[in-house]
């Protein structure tokens, strides 16, 4: 019996990818349902040296913002109509309990997916890398009229049909100012005012401190398929950006099978070996152009209009540095778990005794921490329309 409640355990964990990449806080008990994790704005340098004898010069202040997140529950369970003995060895029920994790824990992956793909990462359009094209703007954050926290103006944005941003990714990444680190989708866009509206409200006022990014997948189709080249310039700008890679010195990517086989026609991709070692049982594929590429089952799909759809033409893979994602600590009081309950005197709904139930259900509370530290690679996939 032992053995087999590690069993229910290891099968949720051993189908993590995105989850193993997020900065973990513990669900205490008896503290209420709000989660906080601190957003870093990077430190200044210097090239100034010390003056001799001098005591304090060189101090500089150590600034960030807090991030909240609220504690939600998810669970899912069906009826086992025959009765199962519970021990380890039973196929049945071992079969069972492996596909519960495995439901668990793309659950998990897709709610951090979600977050991280919607409020925490710079975008980029595969077709459009540079900024300043046709549904690409980028630029210095323009403060004369009066920018709030949920209504961003810029003239830079000056389209004349009304929504032509509606569902746009934005992000303000550089370098530290005020709302570094933020990220969003547009709800809105005002042609008259040159002014978006944020689903996701940044913490105050923006300032002219930051440069912003704003990505739209219009016309984005199966033919704007990620490539080699794509993944080479993000790569080059996380670094520009300064994101904090893993150790090794590599970012990560997460991308979904439609992606990958687009991204097996890149001649230098297909024939640099697979990796090997226990790491692949985390999904790891290969090590390459300075990235480890993870693959998932559930990419994050959108249509066009920046409406999550499974079905959507734009796939958006990301590209993580660390601390770009938080979640609640897999490890302590929300760790999640596999439930099996078999009917007994007690069981009121079974006077009989007939079924048995089996389910998980995990606390939950996912965060896209800093937007500075991820890019959302917007692309189609061949034979995806």
């Amino acid at each position: 019996m032992r053995k087999f409640r590690k069993f229910r355990k290891e099968t949720v964990n051993e189908n993590f990818v995105i989850a193993r990449w997020a900065d973990k806080k513990k669900l205490p008990l008896y503290r209420g349902k709000t989660i906080n994790w601190y957003r870093e704005f990077p430190l200044d340098f210097t090239t100034t040296p010390i003056p001799e004898g001098s005591a304090t010069a060189g101090q500089i202040d150590f600034t960030g913002q807090n991030v909240e997140a609220t504690v939600d529950k998810y669970a899912e369970w069906f009826k086992v109509t025959k009765r199962l003995k519970m021990t380890g060895r039973d196929p049945e029920l071992k079969s069972r309990t492996k596909s519960l994790g495995v439901a668990a824990a793309h659950s998990i992956d897709r709610l951090l997916m979600e977050e991280v793909i919607k409020n925490g990462s710079i975008p980029i359009r595969v077709d459009e890398l540079n900024k300043d094209d046709s549904f690409t703007q980028e630029g210095v954050i323009d403060t004369s009229t009066g920018n709030n926290s949920v209504t961003f103006v810029d003239a830079s944005l000056n389209e004349t049909t009304n929504n032509y941003w509606a569902g746009g990714h934005f992000a303000v990444w550089y370098p530290k100012g005020t709302n570094y680190g933020h990220g969003s989708q547009v709800s809105t866009f005002t042609a008259a005012s040159d002014s978006i509206v944020l689903s996701n409200p940044a913490k105050a006022s923006y300032d002219n401190t930051s440069r912003y990014r704003l990505v739209v997948g219009t016309d984005l189709s199966a033919s704007n398929v990620l490539t080699g080249a794509a993944v080479k310039y993000a790569t080059s700008r996380a670094r520009e950006w300064k994101f904090w890679p893993w150790p090794g010195g590599y970012f990560r990517i997460a991308y979904g099978p439609q992606v990958e086989s687009d991204l097996l026609d890149d001649t230098v991709y297909d024939r640099t070996p697979d990796w090997v070692g226990d790491e692949i049982r985390a999904g790891l594929v290969k090590k390459l152009w300075g990235v480890e590429f993870y693959r998932i089952t559930d990419p994050y799909r959108e249509d066009v209009d920046g409406t999550q759809n499974d079905d959507g033409v734009v796939f958006c893979t990301p590209l993580m540095g660390q601390h770009a994602i938080g979640i609640v600590d897999l490890a302590g009081n929300s760790e999640p778990k596999i439930v099996i309950r078999i009917p007994g005197s007690q069981t009121v709904s079974e006077p009989h005794g007939e079924n048995c139930t089996m389910g998980y259900v995990f606390y939950m509370a996912a965060k896209g921490l800093n937007a500075a530290f991820a890019i959302n690679i917007m692309s189609g996939a061949s034979g995806v329309s």
